[in-house]
């Protein structure tokens, strides 16, 4: 899960990480930056729910 808008690790660069790995899900939030759990709190818990299935 990534913030669109993060100046300081950048999703260009993690995009090309993730698809070293043969499964995998990316999910880039266009309206979040590197506090992707502060920026977009209810969909950032939402996705870790779905992820951990709670």
């Amino acid at each position: 899960m990534l913030g669109k808008r993060d100046q300081v690790v950048g999703f260009k660069e993690q995009k090309k990480l993730a698809a070293n790995f043969k499964d995998y899900n990316l999910l880039i939030l266009e309206e979040a930056g590197h506090n992707l759990p502060i920026d977009q709190s209810n969909l950032f818990s939402n996705c870790v729910n779905y992820f951990f299935k709670l």
